[in-house]
């Protein structure tokens, strides 16, 4: 007796069925592994579902138009797991490779008939049952020492040097704000009271991080992107080529330890001993998994990270997004779906509670302590106990649109409202920091120095050359607007309304002197790869 075609038939439709789901699943398990995302968490399973059950959709259509329909259902499945998967740099790369997948994929069905759909089903199943086992990938924090690094010197006080990314300082809080007052004391009063002087009207002449540090650390100012970077060819991985302030440091007879992100690497350029470096992975998932989140809004982060550079889920949530507004008009509410940048703050977070560890450990004199922690950058997700907030819509990005106007006026609120909270969270950890140094002997002589790399950049519009005529003085204000204070025994507590750039700040540090009063000027981005400088208008 020959085979049931029944049961043969119910077979094929199966294999059909789960294929899809097996694609995706197999190159999300290998993402998770690769960070580190413990195998036991619920968190890991839940977010997997969301991975397969749209396969599983896809492939029960697919089944419906029989082989070639199957065909097609899993050419896409591969395509999707492709643009999903790979980092490609323009949306191009990611079409001409979805579009080669897909390709060969219905190439091979052509070919192999019937034995298609088991041999995919095959691979991939093996793929989800041992990716999980394989070692996992790039270590959540990486640490590197120097073998040789020199005795600190008990001559030289402790330097505490920590950059806030987008800090705003205390001129740019918008006074329509509800918490305005909450947080002008957090940045003003409170710090006042730690012996720092605070400069209620710093700001950056720079809008991104990658031209403010690099130009910040080398006391520059010029007309051009990406100076003192390295060209890695690759905008995730920023080297600082020049670092003049280490430099300097060192030849004062410092050691330096450095404790950053892998957005930017403080401790490779030429010439600048760095005795100690702490990396901490921003974009990785695996420190989610201490999160006290449940294990939804873990598994919503989770696949948030892990379809975030995917152009057609971009495509779909732009589809979406559009779609709610018609659907409002018949009586149908469809529920928000928020946009979430990734959870950069959960690892900046705890870096900061690290430093704050090393330097209560005493022996900090002759040494410079210089940290970049990612926050209040966005996503705000943090309340000002440092928790998350319990329902994903109010995890919130900078800007709620791409384009002219990033945000209306109750949309820049609403984002201000729960960045606030997540700055005040920021300024919780830096005073344990601060009452950590406090209660050391070395106190009194020590030089701390906070600031912000930007403003909270939560815009109406962007400082760009197409909006120049649009721009108002609260937009510089949110762009350029940052917090600068320092505690130093050259240097009186206090309050100054003084402007001053951040990129001049630092001989504070190094000289104990004001920086020289110069017109408030800043760069607009007028198109690729040119700045211009206008004067700064968030005074006015």
């Amino acid at each position: 007796m020959g085979p049931d075609p029944v049961a043969s038939g119910a077979r094929a439709r199966f294999g059909a069925i789960v294929a899809p789901g097996l694609i995706l699943a197999a190159p999300f398990l290998a993402f998770t592994s690769h960070n580190q995302y413990p195998l036991t968490s619920p968190a890991l399973w839940l977010a997997c579902l969301g991975m397969v059950v749209p396969g599983l959709l896809l492939g029960a259509l697919g089944s419906l138009g029989h082989r070639r329909g199957t065909a097609v259902a899993i050419g896409l499945s591969v395509a999707l797991a492709a643009d999903l998967h790979l980092r490609l740099s323009t949306p191009g790369e990611k079409l001409q490779v979805a579009l080669v997948c897909f390709g060969l994929v219905v190439a091979a069905a052509a070919a192999l008939g019937e034995r298609f759909v088991p041999i995919i089903s095959a691979f991939f199943g093996f793929l989800v049952l041992t990716t999980p086992l394989a070692p996992g990938g790039r270590p959540l924090m990486l640490e590197t020492a120097a073998a040789d690094a020199p005795a600190p010197r008990s001559d030289l006080p402790p330097v505490v040097h920590v950059i806030l990314d987008e800090q705003g300082g205390v001129a740019g809080i918008p006074p329509e704000l509800g918490e305005a007052a909450r947080l002008r004391t957090a940045l003003r009063e409170d710090y006042v009271a730690d012996d720092f002087k605070v400069y209620t009207r710093a700001y950056s002449r720079y809008y991104d991080s990658y031209n403010s540090i690099p130009n910040v650390l080398n006391l520059s100012s010029p007309a051009k992107e990406f100076a003192h970077l390295r060209d890695t060819g690759d905008e995730e991985l920023r080297i600082l080529d020049d670092n003049a302030y280490f430099q300097a440091m060192s030849a004062k007879g410092y050691r330096i330890r450095v404790y950053q992100s892998s957005y930017m690497d403080f401790s490779l350029a030429p010439a600048t001993p760095v005795d100690y470096a702490l990396t901490y992975e921003i974009h990785s998932i695996g420190i989610l998994a201490d999160l006290p989140a449940s294990p939804l809004q873990k598994a919503a982060l989770v696949l948030n990270s892990y379809t975030q550079s995917s152009w057609a889920v971009d495509r779909l949530r732009d589809g979406y997004a559009k779609l709610r507004p018609f659907a409002a008009k018949v009586g149908i509410a469809l529920p928000a779906v928020p946009r979430i940048p990734g959870g950069v703050g959960v690892p900046a977070a705890a870096t900061l509670k690290r430093l704050t560890a090393d330097l209560a450990r005493g022996d900090n004199r002759g040494t410079l302590y210089f940290a970049h922690i990612t926050l209040p950058h966005y996503t705000y997700l943090l309340d000002e106990n440092c928790k998350p907030w319990p329902a994903l819509v109010d995890w919130m990005d900078r800007r709620a649109h791409k384009g002219v106007q990033e945000n209306n006026t109750a949309e820049r609120l609403a984002r201000y409202d729960k960045y606030v909270s997540q700055s005040l969270c920021t300024r919780a950890l830096v005073g344990e920091l601060v009452d950590v140094l406090k209660a050391s002997p070395d106190w009194k002589d020590a030089v701390v120095l906070i600031h912000g790399d930007h403003g909270s950049r939560i815009t109406r519009h962007a400082p760009t050359g197409r909006n120049l005529t649009k721009l108002t003085p609260q937009d510089h204000r949110d762009s350029f607007a940052t917090f600068l204070a320092i505690k130093s025994p050259h240097v009186p507590a206090g309050v100054s309304e003084v402007p001053v750039a951040i990129q001049d700040a630092l001989s504070l540090v190094l000289d104990g002197e004001e920086p020289e009063p110069a017109p408030a000027e800043v760069y607009i981005r007028m198109g690729k790869g040119r700045l211009d400088r206008v004067p700064f208008r968030g005074f006015e």
